[in-house]
């Protein structure tokens, strides 16, 4: 009897620290519990935004995993950094696409698993079951051909996109199962309905918290009084990535021109922190460089914003404890009202207020969950009365956790892997 195999391909795997590489290791580790008896080929990328410990760590963790799982192949693909944008990473990409289709013909999986942000991986997943007769499953983390339009619209580079959209039509036509990981884009799926495959499955395995991450993220709060001395500043503390999508930079210029604000701030003792990587990271860290060497001497911006760098995952729940208030903000751009940002139920879990600027779906998500305040995406002053709302907000721990039970890994990739196997009769 031939024996079954699977191909999980994502752009990110571990030591990156992205929502997708993740949410991969999560399935991959849900499908290794279930005695799969069979091979599992996981196609990645070589990781280039780490340090030499990080890959250290990870290819220690890799071993051991390979160690215990004699059947599970992790394959690292190496594809060239060539800048930020969409060209660079369209071409790059095809390292990537390159590599991995003739590779996935030595496989000859059964199955192809594709998580994708970016399309990209969705395409090459979707192209690699056609080319093996394989079950194709594409997990949708994002809405990428409506982002590409709202961030483009006005570029040279709309032209690109009916090239995006043949290449989205081709994965809903072939695709067996497109899961999506929020109920969100139920709107953008009514369009995409009329072209899927006759007896494709939709799904809605959203993202989720890991039980372990939660409970320390809790414990690092509870000890964070004997750990940490608190400063004097009402420290406010944004965690995640800094891309066009979430424009922190916008928000941060806004605050910057207005004196006003930058009283209150000192008055006040408010401080606003910044962690993450991403898009804007370069300019963010510029505009409060400048400012420390500007002559302004008063009410100074850098006085009271701060980039602090990446956290490492295993870091970021003591940050949390030493933070007042989280906040979080979404682009004014139709499909970011869809998404779930998955440091939303990291922020829950610390049972801290947050204050978020959105709008839509995710708005109306948020908003429901206990000692949240919404304040207008990029508002200087909207934003300052949410931070002045969030001092005064009571925060009741039983219901933060009704909404993440909601959102429990535990729970939902086990459904997710389950409804794999049901589907590709394994």
């Amino acid at each position: 009897m031939k024996m079954k195999k699977i191909i999980i391909l994502s752009s990110n795997f571990v030591p990156d620290q992205s929502a997708g590489a993740l949410r991969t290791n999560a399935l991959l580790k849900e499908l290794l519990k279930k005695n799969f008896n069979g091979e599992i080929h996981v196609f990645t990328t070589k990781s280039k935004r780490y340090g030499m410990d990080l890959k250290k760590e990870s290819f220690l963790t890799a071993k051991a995993l390979l160690a215990e799982y004699d059947k599970l192949f992790i394959k690292r693909f190496w594809i060239p950094y060539l800048g930020n944008s969409i060209y660079a990473s369209a071409f790059s990409y095809l390292f990537f696409f390159a590599q991995a289709l003739p590779y996935s013909l030595l496989v000859r999986p059964k199955i192809v698993f594709g998580t994708s942000a970016k399309l990209f991986t969705a395409f090459l997943a979707t192209f690699i079951g056609k080319l093996n007769n394989s079950k194709i499953f594409i997990d949708y983390r994002d809405t990428f051909v409506d982002n590409y339009f709202y961030f483009y619209r006005w570029s040279k580079k709309i032209s690109l996109l009916m090239i995006f959209i043949l290449i989205e039509n081709f994965i809903f036509k072939n695709a067996d199962s497109i899961n999506f990981v929020s109920l969100g884009f139920k709107e953008a799926l009514q369009g995409l309905n009329k072209i899927k495959k006759e007896n494709c499955k939709i799904t809605f395995f959203p993202n989720c918290i890991q039980p372990y991450f939660k409970k320390k993220i809790k414990e690092s709060i509870e000890e964070s009084n004997k750990e940490f001395k608190k400063s004097n500043f009402y420290e406010v503390s944004y965690f995640g990535n800094l891309g066009e999508g979430q424009d922190i930079l916008g928000l941060l210029k806004n605050i910057k021109k207005n004196n006003e604000i930058l009283e209150i701030f000192d008055k006040k003792k408010i401080q606003i922190n910044i962690f993450g990587s991403g898009a804007q990271m370069k300019k963010i860290k510029k505009i409060i460089e400048e400012d420390k060497k500007s002559s302004n001497i008063n009410k100074k911006f850098s006085n009271y914003i701060h980039y602090r760098g990446l956290i490492h995952k295993k870091n970021i729940a003591k940050e949390y404890a030493k933070t007042d208030c989280l906040f979080l903000q979404l682009s004014k751009i139709k499909s970011l009202e869809m998404v779930i940002p998955t440091k939303l139920f990291e922020y829950t879990a610390t049972n801290l207020p947050i204050i978020f600027g959105a709008s839509g779906f995710i708005k109306d998500l948020i908003g429901d969950i206990e000692g949240t305040f919404h304040y207008k995406q990029n508002d200087a002053k909207s934003f300052l009365k949410a931070i002045e709302v969030s001092k005064k907000i009571s925060i009741n721990p039983k219901k933060r956790e009704d909404f993440l039970r909601n959102y429990d890994s535990s729970l939902i990739y086990p459904r997710f892997i389950n409804h794999i196997i049901k589907e590709s009769d394994l």
